[in-house]
């Protein structure tokens, strides 16, 4: 049967831009990875975003952010990273004679993500044809348009921390 995973992120940052994708080889996996089919393969079918307000007071809907593949550092020829958000479940990105190795995506919000007053939850989909992916590492931004691969992934943004331990009420030196 076919892998789907779903990961849920919950962020006070605002205007979000972008989502990347890092899939990690390993020795660990079948053939390294960084797929779990026997041959270290992936084929994801279908990545989806939906956002909703974190506040369960709030009347705001949930709303599906439109997905736009930017960049794959490895794709096999015929199946490149817009396969993974074309609403079409027969398509895919796949990553076979391309794989045993790490491998990256950037996906750009097709409009900047304003996000919710009081805090957003991010949900990611992401549907497989077989087997998904062994070390998956998924991380946002709010830099400005176009995405690329600047900079190292870094830590949660200080701002970030400084809001959740707000309001939680605890103290930061």
């Amino acid at each position: 049967s076919d892998e789907h995973y779903r990961l849920t992120f919950h962020t006070h940052q605002t205007k979000l831009t972008a989502l990347r994708l890092d899939m990690f080889a390993d020795k660990s996996l079948p053939q390294r990875g960084p797929g779990l089919n026997p041959d270290g393969s992936f084929q994801l079918t279908e990545l989806t975003a939906t956002v909703r307000p974190l506040d369960p007071q709030s009347k705001e809907a949930p709303k599906t952010v439109k997905l736009k593949p930017v960049f794959a550092a490895f794709a096999d020829s015929d199946s490149p990273l817009a396969n993974a958000v074309d609403g079409r479940i027969g398509t895919a990105w796949v990553v076979k004679m391309t794989a045993k190795k790490d491998n990256a995506a950037i996906f750009e919000f097709e409009s900047p993500v304003p996000g919710f007053a009081n805090g957003t939850e991010i949900l990611i989909e992401l549907k497989f044809k077989e087997l998904g992916i062994g070390r998956l590492r998924a991380s946002l931004s709010v830099e400005p348009n176009p995405a690329t691969w600047a900079g190292n992934v870094g830590p949660q943004h200080v701002a970030e921390l400084r809001a959740i331990v707000a309001n939680h009420g605890a103290k930061i030196p």
